[in-house]
């Protein structure tokens, strides 16, 4: 599973090199265009980290949070207890925050009744 991510890694950053140079050799817009989709994609799971780091330190917002990121705490859901998508999400979260601060699984009736909740 290790080599599959770092050779699924390694094939993501040829393609971003690869559209970059596109963009800037050719001035092509379909190359603009997949660039902007590709960024578009990204900024949402990227900015898990730093709403949660903003949102508890301002000790506002930690209900939004829940909604915003529903998807990815579905994610965190679906996945086994401790697995690598819910260990990494969790500590990603974690990095810039107070002591205290952490995504917590509610369990109210098997896996459909499972939530998450970002709290102090």
């Amino acid at each position: 599973m290790t080599i599959f991510i770092s050779a699924l890694a390694v094939a993501f950053a040829a393609l971003c090199v690869w559209l970059v140079v596109r963009i800037v050799n050719r001035r092509e817009r379909w190359a603009k265009r997949t660039a902007l989709i590709l960024a578009m994609v990204l900024a949402y799971p990227v900015s898990f980290g730093p709403a949660c780091w903003i949102s508890s330190r301002t000790n506002r917002g930690a209900e939004l949070m829940d909604v915003i990121y529903q998807p990815m705490t579905w994610g965190m859901t679906l996945s086994y207890d401790k697995s690598p998508l819910d260990y990494a999400l969790t500590k990603y979260a974690e990095i810039g925050a107070p002591y205290g601060w952490k995504w917590r699984r509610t369990v109210s009736g098997g896996i459909v009744g499972e939530t998450w909740h970002w709290c102090g």
